[in-house]
């Protein structure tokens, strides 16, 4: 993802149009910030404050991507972006990420230019709403809620993935 001058436009463009999934979206934010996060301290520097905005945007992927993962079914055959945070409490995930922004963000705040201090404090409102999805995921879980997938077939309906907690009402 490294920007030529053909790719640059399409990479640096601000739209969304690449459908309705989320994980997608998420994994190549992942695979931008690995190769550009390098790039943006060999540029600017090994300052603290930058190192600290290009840690919090990764964990604030890493909590879209656990989200994601989570509103899918486990893929057999595909592995990417997986953690074992997939395994615990998504709120309880999610609010950790949340403490630890702000643990670091209240004492890098008081050493950075002014226009930085604004992006800290618009990553803060993005670590707030994960914090919310990630209560709201956990309140789906423990209500039974799961993705399913229904499909039209032969003049009825057939539930062809997830759906356990369904087919067990329904049965």
């Amino acid at each position: 993802m490294i920007a030529t001058g053909s790719r640059r436009p399409g990479l640096t463009k601000l739209e969304d149009n690449r459908g309705v999934a989320s994980f997608p979206f998420a994994a190549d934010c992942q695979e931008w910030w690995a190769i550009w996060g390098p790039r943006i301290v060999k540029e600017v520097g090994r300052v603290g404050w930058v190192l600290f905005i290009l840690d919090a945007h990764e964990k604030l992927v890493e909590g879209h991507m656990l989200i994601s993962r989570l509103l899918r079914s486990k893929s057999k055959w595909e592995s990417k972006g997986w953690t074992p945070d997939e395994w615990g409490n998504v709120a309880d995930i999610t609010m950790q990420s949340l403490r630890w922004y702000e643990n670091h963000a209240s004492t890098i705040i008081k050493q950075v230019p002014e226009w930085a201090a604004f992006l800290i404090a618009g990553q803060y409102s993005n670590f707030c709403l994960l914090a919310r999805l990630g209560r709201e995921m956990r309140a789906a879980q423990e209500q039974g809620y799961s993705t399913v997938v229904l499909e039209t077939k032969d003049g009825g309906i057939e539930c062809t993935q997830g759906g356990d907690k369904f087919l067990e009402e329904v049965a």
